[in-house]
């Protein structure tokens, strides 16, 4: 049987992110030499959005219970 991607995909759920069959994907980012939380989330943050609250919603996402990045981490972004 042969389905066509409208019956694999979902819809959008947001501007970067697809949700498939209930699993949301989202934009992914490999962390650079000097990257940090905030200078990623201040890049990303939507206008009038609190980069802190950018912060945190990165942090959640990834597991993460600090703000310490390594060259070549793999980050979703929300």
């Amino acid at each position: 049987m042969c389905l066509g991607l409208g019956a694999l995909f979902h819809g959008w759920a947001g501007d970067n992110e697809v949700q498939a069959a209930g699993i949301t994907i989202h934009e992914q980012i490999v962390v650079k030499p000097g990257d940090t939380l905030w200078s990623i989330s201040e890049q990303r943050v939507e206008k009038g959005e609190d980069v802190r609250i950018y912060i945190q919603k990165l942090k959640k996402l990834n597991s993460l219970t600090s703000s310490a990045l390594q060259a070549g981490q793999v980050l979703q972004l929300p």
